[in-house]
């Protein structure tokens, strides 16, 4: 009894420490791993801390080198203002067409445009022109969801306003009718209307304004740009809005048959 008492003792203490050696080995590797898994965190954490603040370096420098160039920029166009109104004399009215936003994400926006439109204001320079987009932009689906809309310049017209209240203000962007033209000036968000692709599809949208041809407007097509887009293939621009005959008889004179853009 005393050696099956014994036996069984020395198995289950030599069972005891086989269990602690495992037990043991286990909580060595855990530690192990938790602190491998420490040391990649940090090494982690400090990687993207490090380029983090590459990043804000470089956007510091790119955004110095962007004002450096608008500045310049801006600059160059107030000596060619300048440089035109004195050429022509106090006499002769000289506008300017005027981009207020670039539409771009790294591009001009409103922030920056107001003040060099006061450049000009103190210039004195007849009128600004207000405009939005270029031709980088005029591809990209946000800028033409947004030229779909009835008057979609005017907010920017009305924000240049606000900052040369002395001097007269134009808006445009697809302003198809009357009524919405007459709202803008009464509301005085611009003091003139400019009229482009509107008047190319209706060269007489001004007389049915006045009421001096009682035929209704024929409407630009909010979802056509044919004309932007033969005039970005250096092309000239014809209406999608004319009549096939006088389409045709356009192309002709200046020498083009096809129809398509």
């Amino acid at each position: 009894m005393d050696l099956g008492i014994t036996a069984w003792e020395i198995d289950f203490f030599s069972r005891i420490r086989s269990l602690k050696r495992q037990a043991l080995e286990q909580y060595l590797a855990t530690e192990e791993a938790r602190r491998s898994a420490q040391i990649s965190l940090v090494s982690e954490v400090a990687r993207v801390y490090l380029a983090l603040v590459a990043d804000r370096e470089n956007l510091k420098l790119a955004r110095s080198t962007l004002r450096n160039q608008q500045e310049m920029y801006n600059l160059i166009k107030k000596q060619v203002v300048e440089a035109v109104m004195d050429a022509v004399g106090q006499d002769f009215p000289v506008g300017y067409r005027f981009l207020a936003d670039e539409m771009l994400p790294d591009g001009l926006q409103l922030e920056e445009t107001r003040v060099y439109a006061s450049e000009l204001a103190k210039r004195g320079v007849a009128y600004l022109s207000v405009m939005v987009g270029t031709y980088d932009s005029f591809y990209l689906p946000e800028y033409k969801e947004m030229e779909r809309e009835q008057g979609y310049m005017v907010k920017f017209a009305h924000e240049v306003k606000a900052a040369v209240p002395g001097t007269p203000v134009i808006a445009a962007g697809r302003i198809q009718s009357p009524e919405f033209a007459s709202n803008i000036i009464e509301k005085g968000e611009a003091d003139l209307i400019g009229l482009a692709r509107v008047l190319f599809a209706d060269p007489l949208w001004p007389k049915k304004a006045r009421g001096e041809i009682k035929e209704p407007i024929v409407a630009c097509e909010p979802t056509c740009s044919l004309c932007m887009q033969r005039v970005m293939k250096g092309k000239p621009a014809d209406c999608s809005q004319w009549s096939k005959e006088r389409r045709e008889s356009f192309l002709k004179s200046v020498g083009q048959e096809s129809l398509f853009p």
